[in-house]
């Protein structure tokens, strides 16, 4: 099934924290995009579109096959993907990156608990290291001067990402442990960008389609969205999908809690 043997707990620690620092430089990103005014499925569409290419360029230059499963284990973690982006760009829309950052990372208890309910030992420094990322993401979220302590719609839509998120963790130790990693990693990008452009498709105005072929011609759409789409995609997720299986599943979700701190 072509799945490479398993990197050891350092490296898997090391690897997992790179691809939490290229995640996390995210939020200010697409929120930059977010503000030339073109919609949240235009710019999931096009990045997950461009990853999937790049991913599939390196997938055929080597010998790997698709067992059946694979093809299932990819289409639930891109579903589930292509949710969780579409939830935090839309949640952009009425927060702030920083903000938005920060309450994604609750999914470090989202991810603690479901993965105890399916099996993980319980670890007492695991429970100590989620309810201090907790406590500290609640802190900074809260805004006691604002109605309902600052809390936004936009923020709803980000918690119910976050919680998403802590399943597609989860899922994803299960299946990375018996799937190639860049297989995996290419069919849920894929699924994310099959659904992302078909909404995009659907929803987007001839002015969205005019402000994106005029965008086109600058270096400074192209830049952000290039980063989006190689290093916090095709990288990223081929990242996520070979280190992962190195660590448990809380292990993975308190080095992702540090995402905030790095798109702040």
């Amino acid at each position: 099934m072509n799945v490479p043997q398993r990197a050891s707990h350092f490296n898997g620690l090391l690897f997992i924290l790179l691809t939490s620092l290229i995640w996390g430089l995210t939020f200010p990103i697409a929120k930059y995009l977010l503000m030339t005014g073109l919609t949240p499925e235009l710019l999931l569409g096009l990045r997950f579109t461009i990853g999937s290419l790049i991913l599939l360029g390196f997938v055929m230059t080597q010998p790997l096959r698709f067992p059946r499963q694979t093809y299932i284990d990819g289409l639930v973690l891109g579903i589930g993907l292509a949710a969780i982006f579409w939830l935090q760009m839309h949640g952009l829309q009425t927060t702030t990156a920083t903000k938005s950052g920060f309450i994604t990372g609750f999914y470090v208890i989202f991810t603690f608990i479901l993965a105890t309910l399916l099996g993980d030992k319980l670890n007492r420094y695991h429970i100590i290291a989620s309810l201090i990322a907790v406590l500290g993401l609640g802190l900074f979220a809260y805004k006691p001067e604002e109605p309902f302590g600052g809390w936004t719609v936009g923020d709803s839509q980000t918690l119910l990402s976050a919680f998403l998120i802590g399943v597609n963790i989860v899922l994803t130790s299960i299946y990375s442990k018996r799937t190639a990693p860049l297989i995996l990693a290419l069919i849920k990008c894929s699924v994310v960008a099959v659904v992302l452009s078909a909404m995009a498709f659907v929803q987007t105005t001839p002015e969205q389609f005019d402000l994106l072929k005029q965008l086109s011609h600058h270096s400074s759409f192209w830049i952000p969205l290039l980063y989006l789409a190689i290093f916090a995609t095709s990288i990223a997720f081929w990242l996520q999908c070979r280190f992962q299986p190195s660590l448990t599943s809380t292990e993975t979700g308190v080095i992702f809690s540090l995402e905030p701190v790095f798109g702040a």
